[in-house]
């Protein structure tokens, strides 16, 4: 199985979330963003990867931690952008308990 390259990561990421009428300098600073987030998960992994105290479960649990956290923060920001979304188009009110959404599901381990 052929692995994706960053750079073809960030051009996914970059067609999918990047305004289209983003200005060059924002593009830039958003892919800098991506290469330096892209950089912090490799090292951490490699860390986790090095780490001889840390063997096979454990490692696998630090690992859905860290993908946990990442789609904790993924709904989170989709939840704002909802509300945000809502509070413009009807003037509503909204209360968004983002706790609820990123609970684990039952039986779901983390």
């Amino acid at each position: 199985m052929k692995h994706p390259t960053v750079a073809q990561m960030w051009a996914k990421f970059h067609a999918i979330v990047v305004p289209k009428e983003a200005s060059k300098a924002q593009v830039d600073d958003t892919q800098e963003a991506f290469y330096a987030g892209a950089a912090s998960m490799l090292g951490a992994l490699r860390e986790l990867a090095e780490d001889e105290e840390i063997e096979g479960e454990e490692g696998a649990m630090v690992m859905c931690a860290l993908e946990h956290e990442v789609k904790t923060y993924a709904v989170q920001m989709a939840a704002q952008a909802m509300a945000s979304s809502i509070v413009r188009a009807t003037g509503a009110e909204v209360h968004v308990n983002v706790h609820d959404l990123t609970k684990p599901a039952a039986g779901e381990v983390h």
